[in-house]
């Protein structure tokens, strides 16, 4: 009868633990909102400060969730701009992948999630539309990070597409729509 006792006792203690930790650690969980950093979603106009400020909140405050609200925010970078117009019109060479996807080479990156910890994004009905190229979003030296429901776009797709209208053995002329 005693070690009985002494079991439903344990039992109490464990469960009493565990749930003391999780609410503990769900009264330290910052919410944050884009909004709150300055991003309006469907006004066209460039979001991306916003979103630096908040992941950069996120980044100080492990176990935060960052909110995005349905709706389509603009990210926008000089940089990677440059980058786009020059592989475009052929500055890079042949081998533009060669160029930018190597270690330590020319790259914007858009979210940056470097040294998060427990963080969860929620972005159910959210639609990220990005002008440039970028490294769109680089997890490193992160724990536990979560991305839920986040659409991404590009405003100029990467690529090119079109009909070819004439071709020879030597050359084809290519009509794109603009």
């Amino acid at each position: 009868m005693c070690n009985k006792q002494y079991r439903y006792i344990l039992i109490y203690l464990i469960f009493s633990v565990f749930l003391s930790a999780t609410v503990l650690k769900a009264q330290n969980s910052k919410i944050f909102n884009i909004k709150e950093y300055g991003a309006i979603p469907n006004d066209g106009i460039d979001d991306s400060h916003s979103f630096i400020k908040a992941l950069n909140e996120c980044r100080k405050n492990p176990g935060a969730t960052l909110i995005i609200p349905p709706g389509n925010y603009n990210y926008r970078n000089d940089k990677a701009l440059e980058y786009e117009y020059k592989a475009i019109s052929g500055q890079y060479g042949e081998d533009v992948q060669g160029y930018f996807f190597k270690p330590n080479g020319e790259y914007v990156i858009a979210l940056d999630l470097d040294r998060f910890n427990n963080i969860t994004i929620e972005a159910e009905g959210a639609t990220l539309i990005q002008e440039g190229w970028y490294e769109t979003i680089s997890i490193t030296n992160a724990n536990n990070v979560t991305i839920k429901g986040l659409r991404l776009v590009h405003k100029r797709a990467p690529f090119t597409e079109g009909k070819i209208v004439r071709s020879t053995s030597t050359y084809f002329d290519m009509k794109i729509d603009t």
